[in-house]
């Protein structure tokens, strides 16, 4: 079945070649970096000849056996067509159960309700599921189990009063057990639009003596800020709310990320790159770096220059103020074999970097592409070294801090 079908490149695909290698990225899906078999069939996936002929092709110039060119070839297809990058193999796509991208199935169970057998399914979903699912109607943090590692962390366990507020003419909302930061919220309450996700989670914990410690994460469930000042609570609820929609008029191209900053130099990198984030937050502050609070940042067209919204007070949500930062690097976690391979590096940093999904993905992988070909790009490799030298490392990345 496999070798008679015939791949065609999805429409509005993106790609770039990057040290003779093809950075892909389609629909949808995380930009893919292709294999050798695979990138020599690429210019040929029109739609007019079969999976078969193209093995015969490869087999011919590789010297290789046609079988083993046509399984080769036929699970980099499939694995094209996971990406979102070739349409046209859509039969044999759903024959194959344990292909990536399909929710991974944890348990399957049977009972009986009023006599009725049901078979329940528990699935591992990512973000992209859920949206899709939900129609961004739940934010990640929402689905995780109250009793979960997720849960517990963001305090699902507990009671807590769920604010919603409108932010470009949307509801969002905000959970939180806090009364000092529930009155705070209490002017810009609006029911009137009906729920929203949660894009901000406010967990307190008590300190010793008086007084408690905050953590604020976003919908995505990362940590946006923490601490024991009220203020700093308040300002990172604000940054998880002007980061949930990007504005309409950005004046660049909106990215999803997390950067830190010092003397107006900023450096950045995924999402995830704070992987123990509330130990390296400490250290970077003490080195003199601070973690960026908005995720939502727009990268300039032009100039080696990102701009990161910012809302004056929480009655401004949707007058935002655009402070402008120079783009001194970027950062990734990562191993030896990504720091060696510049197309591995613009894959993984766009891996990490989402677009808005109404965003030209084209002009967001050229845009990175020619940054990450001017601008050093840090990778730290595992093992992981101690916090306080990751911090130190980063700070260098940043230069020396202005006297």
């Amino acid at each position: 079945m496999a070798a008679g079908q015939r791949p065609i490149h999805a429409a509005g695909l993106a790609q770039r070649t990057v040290h003779g290698r093809i950075v892909a990225w389609g629909d949808g899906e995380p930009p893919v970096v292709l294999g050798p078999a695979v990138q020599a069939a690429w210019p040929f996936l029109d739609g007019t000849a079969t999976v078969a002929e193209l093995a015969d092709d490869l087999a011919g110039a590789a010297g290789m056996p046609g079988r083993d060119a046509l399984a080769l070839l036929t699970m980099g297809v499939l694995d094209l067509a996971t990406a979102g990058l070739v349409t046209g193999v859509e039969p044999l796509l759903e024959r194959w159960e344990d292909r990536p991208g399909r929710p991974r199935v944890l348990s399957r169970t049977e009972r009986i309700v009023d006599g009725v057998r049901q078979m329940v399914t528990e699935l591992a979903v990512q973000r992209r599921d859920l949206d899709r699912a939900t129609g961004d109607q739940t934010s990640l943090g929402e689905a995780a189990g109250p009793t979960s590692c997720t849960g517990r962390r963001l305090q699902l366990d507990r009671p807590a009063e769920v604010v919603t507020v409108a932010v470009r003419g949307r509801p969002l909302c905000v959970r939180t057990d806090d009364p000092e930061l529930a009155r705070w919220l209490a002017p810009v309450a609006d029911d009137s639009l009906g729920s929203g996700p949660v894009a901000a989670f406010v967990t307190r914990d008590p300190r010793p003596g008086t007084g408690h410690r905050y953590a604020v994460y976003d919908g995505n469930t990362f940590l946006v800020g923490d601490g024991t000042d009220v203020a700093a609570a308040q300002a990172a609820v604000v940054a998880c709310l002007v980061s949930h929609h990007p504005p309409a008029d950005r004046p660049g191209l909106a990215v999803r990320a997390q950067a830190v900053e010092r003397d107006g130099r900023l450096v950045l990198g995924p999402r995830d790159v704070l992987r123990r984030p509330r130990g390296l937050h400490r250290q970077l502050r003490r080195s003199g770096v601070r973690p960026v609070a908005p995720s939502l940042l727009i990268v300039d067209g032009v100039e080696p220059v990102v701009a990161v919204p910012r809302a004056r007070t929480l009655a401004d949500l949707d007058e935002l103020v655009l402070d402008r930062f120079d783009l001194r690097g970027f950062w990734l976690q990562g191993d030896a074999a990504l720091r060696a391979d510049p197309a591995r590096t613009l894959a993984a940093l766009l891996r990490g970097l989402p677009a808005d999904p109404g965003q030209d993905r084209q002009a967001l992988l050229d845009r990175i592409a020619d940054l990450v070909s001017t601008t050093p790009c840090l990778v730290t490799s595992e093992p992981r070294p101690r916090l306080t030298d990751l911090a130190s490392t980063v700070a260098a990345h940043l230069g020396a801090p202005s006297r």
